[in-house]
């Protein structure tokens, strides 16, 4: 499982067809409370940004940023 990797980042899409984000982040949680958290989708920003508020994640990045953007968010985090 996720908890032989000890991730020190998790990118997390929003939408994934199986799993709720808030699903998602909770088992990302769970075995590394440490790891910070991106959440990634294809939204607009301003929802974007609530929902990573809403779920305690540490950052967010569209999917229509560019790889540059994409970095920089990682490395802000």
């Amino acid at each position: 499982g996720l908890a032989e990797f000890a991730p020190q980042m998790a990118l997390v899409d929003v939408n994934m067809p199986d799993v709720p984000s808030e699903q998602a982040v909770a088992a990302v949680r769970a075995v590394a409370p440490n790891a910070k958290l991106v959440l990634y989708s294809a939204w607009e920003e301003s929802r974007l940004r609530g929902i990573a508020r809403k779920l305690g994640a540490d950052g967010f990045v569209s999917k229509s940023a560019s790889v540059f953007e994409l970095g920089g968010r990682l490395k802000a985090v």
